[in-house]
């Protein structure tokens, strides 16, 4: 109750302009569909094991992480090797509600107005889509579309040209992931309905008091739900939590306050890598994807140059602070360079280059998986799939697929 307590004195003025918001937009979305059982349900759910990222939030935003948790969930299961999404349209809606407000909408980079007809977060990802991590800026990209800001930073007003926005591929690619309406709250938040909705293959977006979590699983033996927060894999166990069937039904404080279920347009297979390292801190470690032989620059795709804006920030917009992600872990999956042909191959291999800084912890590491996939088709590279190889603090090491 505590951290509850904290969370809520700290919360963003920004988030809780947004919570307001999504308030008032599930009142007037239709409840979800609760099914009815006709037969037992099973005694364990585990939708978790289908989410490969653990998302660092760091700082406001926890209605989309949790979001974004519940997408990748729902993507992994329908379409499996399905890159991550990325968060960067919900901090361009979350911090730069001046150029949508007035509007009703905002037009893209490649000139389409979108109107937010129920809500601005799934105005957009309903028309338009959303991009994938690795494609875009990992973490808090806070301006794109924006161009020339004002930043006011007490007395002083300054004009800066924003750093962030979207890549041609990810607008290419953003209609690709769509939701397939908004978000449907539940009309009955218990246990029962919960398990309902998690063992029909549903995992869902619940709110505590100050804060919004992904519904990820249940364990009728032990009691208990299993939910992922957006504090990394630091907190909790691997950035999974629980809380009690009794906490979730208790009639007088009940832990959950709303639940929301959500429909996606099914993904289409694209050629994707998946990496996983274990590490004291993954921020330590920077990979680069490339295709053998090609002139195009190598691309960074962890950790790319970000930042983002904390509970300060929200005060005093024209300082912006570096993303503090400690997580320890990346399990991670992204699309490969638009000129990779498929199927690797001599003379056409993917490489993915590994750099530790030694930056935040000399603990060094070691990379678990490397496998590459499309449509079914799924290669490993052979140096990792003998077992785990180690690498240690200022070491650059190179691995092939092909």
């Amino acid at each position: 109750m505590a951290e509850l307590e904290i969370r809520e004195r700290l919360v963003d003025p920004l988030d809780e302009i947004a919570f307001r918001e999504i308030a008032q937009e599930m009142v007037a979305i239709a409840p979800a569909f609760e099914p009815t059982p006709h037969r037992a349900l099973p005694a364990k759910v585990d939708l978790g094991k289908h989410l490969h990222y653990v998302r660092r939030q760091g700082g406001s935003g926890c209605f989309a992480f949790a979001l974004l948790a519940v997408w990748d969930i729902m993507n992994e299961m329908a379409c499996p090797y399905t890159p991550n999404l990325s968060v960067a349209p919900w901090m361009f809606l979350h911090r730069r509600r001046d150029m949508w407000e007035q509007r009703g909408g905002v037009v893209t980079r490649d000139g389409r107005f979108i109107a937010f007809k129920t809500g601005p977060e799934y105005g957009l990802l309903q028309e338009y889509g959303n991009p994938t991590e690795a494609t875009e800026l990992i973490g808090y990209p806070a301006s794109p579309w924006s161009g020339i800001t004002d930043l006011v930073d007490g007395q002083v007003t300054e004009k800066k040209v924003a750093m962030f926005g979207w890549s041609v591929e990810g607008v290419n690619e953003a209609a690709e992931y769509r939701l397939d309406g908004p978000p449907q709250p539940l009309k009955h938040v218990n246990s029962a309905t919960l398990m309902a909705q998690l063992a029909a293959g549903h995992p869902m977006r619940v709110t505590i008091p100050g804060h919004f979590l992904a519904l990820v699983g249940y364990d009728a033996t032990a009691q208990t739900f299993t939910y992922v927060d957006s504090a990394g894999d630091k907190r909790h166990k691997g950035g999974f939590g629980t809380v009690s069937f009794l906490q979730v039904d208790d009639p007088q404080k009940p832990y959950f306050s709303k639940a929301e279920v959500i429909k996606i347009v099914t993904p289409r297979p694209v050629p994707a890598a998946r990496i996983r390292f274990t590490h004291t801190n993954r921020m330590n470690v920077g990979l680069w994807l490339s295709v053998e032989g090609s002139p195009i620059p190598r691309r960074q795709i962890w950790p790319t140059p970000q930042y983002h804006d904390d509970f300060i920030d929200s005060y005093h917009s024209g300082r912006w602070m570096p993303w503090d992600d400690n997580s320890a872990n990346l399990h991670f999956t992204v699309r490969l360079p638009t000129e990779f042909l498929w199927p690797p191959a001599p003379g056409n291999r993917l490489v993915l280059d590994l750099h530790d800084s030694g930056a935040f912890t000399t603990s060094g590491g070691q990379l678990e998986e490397f496998t590459v996939a499309f449509g079914g088709d799924v290669r490993p590279c052979t140096a990792v799939a003998a077992g785990p190889v180690q690498f240690g603090p200022h070491s650059h090491q190179r691995f092939f697929i092909g």
